[in-house]
């Protein structure tokens, strides 16, 4: 949810192959932040370690490009926002508010929140790259609705964001009454054994 609400994430999120290209950088970006953070420990304040993990991510992000591997399709398709995959706060937050935890469970929640994030965002870029160009992954695909160029526009990302929102407060909501249902049937079956 943080991760999507991010304008650079619905920017990127046009095409699929750009949603995907997104999300790897922002994983790796996730990654390395974890990981220096891990490195650093409790030996640094709180914010020097933010800090130095916003600059670990950077460079990761200035290798990758520097790698050559995918910089002509990063540069050329995210432009201006491959840096702003680094430089927010959300990744250095789930990077670094970690440190209670023990290693593995750390590690897994980050893991976890790279997962989500990741298919959240290709699911987010193929629809709109389904209805603005008829395409996915840039092959053409048979569509019978007329293509929707609004549907390219970062005002249409954000709507589409909200019914995401709402989609998943109301599996939130059903998962819950499932919950207190089952919670509510176990105890009156202890009540009847009891009485029984």
């Amino acid at each position: 949810m943080l991760g999507l609400g991010l304008p650079f994430a619905v920017i990127a999120s046009t095409t699929l192959k750009r949603g995907a290209l997104m999300s790897a950088l922002c994983c790796a970006c996730a990654l390395v932040g974890f990981f220096l953070a891990r490195l650093l420990g409790r030996h640094v304040s709180d914010t020097l370690r933010v800090l130095l993990v916003s600059l670990g991510a950077v460079c990761a992000v200035g290798g990758i490009v520097q790698s050559g591997v995918f910089s002509r399709v990063l540069i050329d398709g995210l432009g201006a926002y491959v840096p702003l995959a680094a430089a927010n706060m959300i990744l250095v937050s789930i990077a670094v508010d970690r440190q209670e935890q023990p290693f593995s469970a750390a590690l897994r929640g980050v893991c976890f929140s790279c997962i989500g994030f990741t298919l959240a965002m290709c699911l987010l870029s193929v629809i709109r790259e389904l209805l603005s160009l008829h395409t996915i992954w840039d092959r053409p695909v048979q569509f019978s609705a007329v293509p929707i160029s609004g549907a390219a526009l970062p005002c249409f990302g954000f709507i589409l964001l909200g019914f995401f929102a709402a989609f998943g407060r109301t599996l939130g909501r059903a998962h819950l009454r499932i919950l207190i249902r089952r919670t509510l049937r176990a105890k009156r079956e202890e009540k009847e054994e009891g009485i029984g």
